[in-house]
């Protein structure tokens, strides 16, 4: 990742600042939960199930030609199955790592590209990281091997073609050719997941080791989210060359997980450059001080062209010097040709109730968290009392300038 401004970072942090990077919380069902850690699936999984089935099932046709059709898209069928399985220990062996050095794992969501293991906390030293990091490819090197040794004990004694150099599949049967095909997926994932990109396993291991030499968090997470970024544009160029070589599927398929790669990078290192930059400060630091109150006898006629249409202000506390009673937004305001411009401010206002507000004192961390996903600004209380006013734009504005202000 790029040292750019805190402005762009920010902007390409869009709605997760503040909470883990969740790109597939839509499109996810639960399917089971295990030692304590919620498994989804995403959607996009039924891609990759037809796709390796599909493939598996058109290799066994050719293979094993004597087999009924019956039985050949039942092993199809189960050496998808077992490819999921695969992932899904992959990614389980993160989180019970992690668990187990008390870093806090919410869930598991197996998609598209593999799986995603959503941790609500950073790990707390190298030590940590490495551990964490390198349990997954740990678990798909037993898997590889675990299958290696079933096939083994599978397989005849005259596998090998007549020039010694090649399996001769058509000598196999169907159980031993699924072990010998999991075995080396298993092995290429193991080995795939080592390269040294954030935020795949390779680059967490290399983030655990600058980290662990310069004794900087985020210095380590910018370097190895750059090598992120730099494999997922090499992964894309690669499959630029595939198609041009006409390897149509194999190109778009690399294309795609270069992009998510390149993207996935940026998300992840410009979260924890936030958490780092907010660490220190609080609401107080962050609202906005200077803004104007409506009475709540003010019509929704006056409120609209003397207000709304007049100022950039986006949430509006309704009261006067004797305190607040609520807050009204241009969403509360129902400005269809039947709406009633006649009613008052403090008939449509809602509560300054603890769900709809921040307290001054609260960590910029805890308030980002409470605002994901909102679009509306949220009002800052203290005593009863509007005390200022929190909105994302505010808040870029402000870790803009703090960059600024901390590299000038």
């Amino acid at each position: 990742m790029g040292d750019g401004s805190m402005e762009e970072s920010v902007q390409r942090a869009g709605a997760h600042a503040g909470e883990p990077v969740r790109p597939l919380e839509a499109g996810a069902f639960r399917l089971v939960r295990l030692f304590g850690i919620e498994v989804y699936l995403h959607f996009s999984v039924a891609v990759i199930f037809l796709l390796v089935a599909g493939s598996f099932g058109r290799f066994l046709t050719e293979t094993h030609a004597d087999l009924p059709g019956f039985a050949i898209w039942g092993f199809a069928v189960l050496a998808a199955l077992l490819f999921l399985a695969s992932l899904l220990l992959h990614e389980l062996s993160h989180s019970v790592v992690a668990r187990a050095r008390n870093v806090a794992v919410e869930s598991i969501t197996l998609f598209l590209f593999g799986g995603i293991a959503q941790m609500t906390e950073e790990p707390r030293s190298p030590q940590d990281e490495f551990l964490i990091a390198a349990a997954g490819p740990a678990m798909s090197i037993v898997l590889g091997v675990a299958f290696s040794v079933l096939a083994m004990a599978l397989l005849p004694l005259d596998f090998m073609t007549d020039g010694g150099t090649e399996v001769d599949f058509s000598k196999l049967s169907a159980p031993a050719t699924v072990c010998l095909w999991l075995s080396a997926v298993n092995l290429a994932l193991a080995v795939f997941n080592l390269l040294p990109g954030f935020p795949m396993d390779g680059g967490r291991l290399l983030r655990a080791a600058i980290w662990w030499r310069t004794n900087d968090y985020v210095l380590a997470t910018r370097r190895a989210a750059r090598m992120g970024v730099y494999l997922g544009w090499g992964l894309i160029g690669i499959a630029f060359w595939q198609l041009l070589s006409g390897l149509f599927v194999n190109g778009l398929w690399m294309m795609l997980i270069g992009w998510f790669i390149t993207q996935l990078a940026r998300a992840s290192a410009t979260q924890v450059i936030l958490r780092q930059t907010l660490n220190n400060f609080d609401v107080n630091a962050l609202m906005r001080t200077r803004f104007e109150r409506v009475a709540p006898d003010v019509t929704v006629h006056d409120f609209v062209n003397n207000y709304l249409l007049r100022s950039s202000q986006k949430l509006w506390p309704v009261g006067g010097d004797g305190g607040d009673r609520g807050v009204v937004a241009m969403d509360d305001i129902d400005l269809s040709a039947g709406g009633d411009l006649n009613r008052r401010v403090g008939e449509l206002m809602r509560s300054l109730s603890a769900e709809q507000t921040l307290q001054p004192a609260t960590g910029a961390e805890e308030a980002l968290a409470t605002m994901a996903g909102r679009t509306a600004p949220i009002a800052v209380v203290d005593d009863g009392r509007v005390v200022g006013i929190l909105d994302h734009a505010d808040i870029m504005r402000w870790l803009a300038v703090h960059q600024l202000l901390g590299e000038s």
